[in-house]
């Protein structure tokens, strides 16, 4: 069912609130969680380079709920609500839409990673398997990641024990994962060089070799969450991601 807007952007003032932004391959989302005129989850995509024109705005299968607990993202053009422990304790489940179905279709999969607390944590989805990276209250008192495969219905999981020390790393910046499973971290407080850095883990390495970049966004090491760049206005508000 395509949810069509007639006079008027489908963003508010407050956009931010009331979903997420999602870059995948080289695209924008918009995944809109609440106040939805469809009474759905609704996804909004500009397609890059220019990220000029809305290609897709539509409904989708997934109905909004009050209290859901996940992630919503996308990857590979489809959705994926990562739900953590609101209908069964302790399990994280995935739940797909698939844009060829134009997001009308759920997939329902109980995986075999648990929910973990307490601790940091990011739940991401890349090439269709779920990631959950550790960067708190881990045994070995590095950065852990799990790997959940999606070709077997999230049954498979791998686990490795990363090169970046938790007391190192944990809280200053974010996590993400590269599409050939690399690990990133974008490290935005308490940098050797001042800017926001970008360290890699590879994937082929098992996450031992660890390449570090810095960029040329001024990290504010006062604060860790406000970032200064001679093109980025004052009190710009954003996520930083892969």
């Amino acid at each position: 069912m395509n949810y069509h807007y007639a006079d008027h952007n489908p963003y508010s003032t407050d956009r931010c609130l009331q979903g997420n932004f999602v870059i995948g391959n080289g695209d924008l989302y918009f995944i809109k969680t609440q106040n939805a005129e469809s009474k759905t989850i609704e996804v909004h995509r500009m397609p890059g380079p220019d990220f000029d024109k809305f290609d897709i705005q539509t409904a989708t299968a997934f109905g909004i709920v009050e209290g859901a607990e996940g992630v919503w993202t996308v990857d590979n053009g489809d959705l994926y609500f990562i739900e953590t422990g609101r209908n069964v304790p302790g399990i994280v489940q995935v739940h797909s839409a698939p844009h060829q179905h134009n997001f009308q279709h759920i997939k329902h999969y109980i995986s075999k990673l648990a929910f973990l607390e307490p601790g940091d944590r990011t739940y991401t989805i890349r090439g269709g398997d779920l990631y959950l990276i550790l960067d708190d209250f881990t045994q070995s008192d590095y950065v852990e990641v799990y790997c959940a495969k999606g070709t077997t219905g999230y049954e498979s999981v791998a686990s490795f024990v990363t090169g970046f020390k938790v007391n190192e790393v944990a809280g200053y910046g974010s996590w993400h994962i590269g599409q050939n499973g690399d690990l990133y971290l974008i490290k935005m407080y308490a940098t050797a060089s001042g800017m926001v850095e970008i360290h890699i883990a590879t994937f082929k390495s098992r996450y031992q070799e660890i390449k570090s970049y810095s960029t040329a966004f001024k990290a504010d090491n006062k604060t860790g969450g406000y970032y200064k760049n001679a093109s980025i206005p004052e009190n710009t508000v954003g996520i930083w991601m892969i």
